[in-house]
């Protein structure tokens, strides 16, 4: 089947979906299982009411182009990775940890007041990433100029992959291991 959407189900026989459970909707286990072609889908929309999208979830989506998430989302796990037409994608006001969007399209990410854990892996391989803005009322996390750092300014977490002059202020006292990866 040619499929260009998914949509999770917010109901399966009269009962509430709150999570998707880890390779649910692997690229593989998407065109095994439900013989729906994964080159060709370009939307997936996760109902409101799922809380959790476990890891290995719509990795290989080389069509994606939108996601819908639901406002009740709290976790992403290691999901929407390789997704190179996926260029924007709004994060829930109320998610908190964020696991996935490795190797996207993404240009920029604004990171919600509510995360309190985003991966190493998080946005890494995403060569068209420009800056990651975070929340001024974030309580664990803080962005200058596009980059990630801790809320303190003591650390420098990432620097997308676009930025090609970066000045560390002088409070930063580490510079995370992967913080300059795949940067151009």
């Amino acid at each position: 089947e040619k499929a260009e959407e998914v949509t999770i189900p917010a109901e399966i026989d009269g009962k509430k979906v709150t999570k998707i459970g880890e390779w649910a909707f692997d690229s593989e286990h998407i065109k095994n299982v439900y013989n729906i072609e994964v080159n060709n889908i370009k939307k997936v929309v996760i109902p409101e009411g799922i809380t959790h999208i476990g890891d290995f979830n719509f990795n290989n989506l080389k069509k994606l182009t939108s996601l819908s998430l639901p406002n009740s989302l709290l976790k992403i796990g290691s999901c929407f990775s390789d997704c190179d037409n996926l260029k924007s994608v709004k994060l829930p006001e109320k998610l908190k940890v964020i696991g996935g969007f490795s190797n996207t399209g993404l240009t920029s990410i604004t990171i919600p007041a509510s995360v309190a854990s985003i991966s190493a892996s998080t946005f890494s391989h995403t060569p068209n990433l420009k800056e990651i803005n975070v929340n001024k009322a974030n309580k664990k996390y803080a962005s200058k100029d596009g980059i990630l750092y801790n809320k303190a300014m003591t650390r420098l977490i990432m620097s997308p992959a676009k930025k090609t002059n970066v000045t560390v202020p002088d409070g930063v006292k580490e510079i995370y291991h992967n913080a300059f990866a795949h940067t151009n």
